[in-house]
C-alpha cells in the first residue's frame, strides 16, 4: 500500500474530521485547490471511490479517531 506523505496525512486528517476544503486551506496556509488535488491523488492512489471510503481509510489507518 503506498505510504501518504506527511503533508496528504495532515489533509487526510483535516477532512476525515470534517472540515472543508476552505478550512484546511487555511490551516495549513495553501489554496482549496491544493487541498482538493491532495485529497483526489491520495483517493486516486489508494483505489477509493467515495468520501465514506475516503473516511474510512482515516479510521482504519488511526489517521483519525
Amino acid at each position: 500500500m503506498k505510504r501518504l506523505t506527511p503533508r496528504e496525512r495532515e489533509i487526510v486528517r483535516l477532512l476525515a474530521e470534517g472540515k472543508t476544503l476552505r478550512e484546511a486551506a487555511d490551516v495549513l496556509s495553501i489554496t482549496p485547490r491544493t487541498v482538493a488535488f491532495h485529497k483526489y491523488k491520495v483517493m486516486r492512489d489508494l483505489g477509493l471511490k467515495t468520501n465514506a471510503d475516503f473516511i474510512r481509510f482515516a479510521v482504519k489507518r488511526h489517521i483519525v479517531g
